[in-house]
């Protein structure tokens, strides 16, 4: 009987242990973990060699903005303005310094105050043609191994210089 009594309190404690675990949180510190971040790059944008291009990425921090960083092809990027620190939300602004013709990709990782990451790439056309739509108001170079396409009667206004270079 004793027996009996034992295995039944053995059973009943092996029951209540594996409810406790089934309904225990994944997280070692005994809190609720935020969703990680969310970021949206912007559609594909167009650029030139060697002229900046700001590129905006909109994110969502629900364990509250911690930091960014960014890495680039076919270019050079830098972050110019994010949100404070412990944000829920905001955008993140990268400037983009194409490098040659191609396909340019700007790669932004965000990191919550729960260390949780998440990335978006934006992408980037790069090409050497200039459209020119409006008259020279002021020093202007048009570069070397650029095409520049004008787009109707363009004129050098009156105290403005266009230097056009050799090539």
């Amino acid at each position: 009987m004793n027996f009996k009594v034992t295995l039944t309190y053995l059973a009943g404690f092996m029951l209540a242990s594996l409810l406790l675990i089934s309904c225990g949180d994944d997280n070692s510190s005994g809190t609720e973990q935020s969703e990680a971040p969310s970021v949206e790059a912007p559609e594909a944008t167009n650029g030139i060699v060697d002229e900046p291009v700001e590129i905006t990425f909109i994110i969502s921090v629900d364990g509250g903005y911690a930091s960014s960083s960014v890495t680039a092809g076919n270019g050079t990027a830098t972050i110019i303005s994010q949100p404070s620190a412990g944000a829920k939300s905001g955008s993140v602004e990268v400037e983009f310094t194409p490098t040659a013709v191609g396909t340019g990709t700007v790669d932004l990782v965000v990191t919550d105050e729960d260390r949780q990451t998440e990335d978006a790439t934006a992408v980037v056309n790069i090409n050497n043609t200039v459209l020119v739509s409006d008259n020279i108001t002021s020093e202007t170079t048009w570069k070397d191994g650029r095409t520049y396409v004008l787009s109707g009667r363009i004129a050098v206004e009156a105290g403005a210089t266009l230097t056009i270079e050799p090539g």
